[in-house]
């Protein structure tokens, strides 16, 4: 199939059943929005991806230094039994004053390293990037319904459950994370900054979906489901924030 064919040259392209329209109708402005929430998500769930290889080998970093720490506490046990203990030299140390020269944790991180140790950052990262895999075949049947002037019956219809499926999804991450008590302002980690952009396109794509939830039940469903997907956003958006132990900025009026 020929990636371009020039019917489009002059300001015009086909519906969902054949019909010409310009390229600026409110219709093509719609199911347009939700392509680039499409797109979007796509980058939402490459960089999910990446955090989730970071979080793996980040654990298998620790593994390894838990088997050092390991081998290494053998050793001194060895040494001590034939009487040349490092652990009483440290203690000499702290009796003779000069604690000063043992090693100091002082540029250990406070909050305790790149992903939180309250949640498996590697397993949560996993599942929101199967999720929004989920939620981009969502869109795209939502979009095809918005690309319908008069509905298809070839068309599978909405699944009202999936705008279910995202509030379980919103309760379960909200439970997790610290009650909101402020605006956010977005911004770092870069993950979190792209949930946002994410979220102001979609409800960008809401709000150009609006004159058509009268038409169907479909394009009704899709913009309801538009509308859950942008609180799913923001409260992924934190849930990353939490994870990787990135203190959120609030805006105080």
């Amino acid at each position: 199939m020929k990636i371009y064919t020039k019917g489009g040259d002059k300001g015009r392209t086909s519906l969902v059943g054949g019909e010409r329209v310009a390229k600026n109708h409110p219709r093509v402005d719609a199911y347009g929005n939700v392509d680039e929430l499409i797109s979007w998500l796509g980058l939402v769930r490459a960089m999910l991806e990446n955090e989730s290889v970071s979080c793996r080998a980040e654990g298998q970093a620790a593994g390894e230094c838990d088997a050092a720490a390991v081998s290494e506490n053998d050793r001194v046990s060895s040494e001590c039994r034939i009487g040349d203990c490092p652990a009483a030299a440290v203690g000499e140390k702290m009796k003779s004053g000069h604690a000063a020269d043992l090693p100091s944790s002082s540029g250990l991180k406070e909050n305790g390293g790149p992903c939180s140790a309250a949640l498996d950052g590697n397993h949560e990262f996993r599942v929101h990037g199967d999720t929004i895999r989920r939620i981009q075949k969502t869109l795209m049947l939502g979009s095809s319904h918005l690309a319908c002037e008069s509905g298809s019956s070839k068309l599978k219809p909405m699944d009202e459950d999936e705008i279910y499926f995202l509030e379980g999804e919103i309760d379960r991450m909200a439970y997790q994370i610290p009650e909101q008590k402020a605006f956010v302002l977005p911004a770092g980690p870069e993950l979190a900054a792209v949930c946002h952009v994410a979220r102001t396109v979609c409800r960008r794509a809401e709000r150009s979906c609006v004159p058509f939830m009268n038409d169907s039940a479909d394009a009704e469903i899709t913009a309801r489901y538009l509308n859950r997907l942008s609180d799913y956003l923001f409260t992924l958006s934190r849930h990353i924030c939490f994870i990787k132990n990135y203190q959120e900025d609030f805006w105080l009026p």
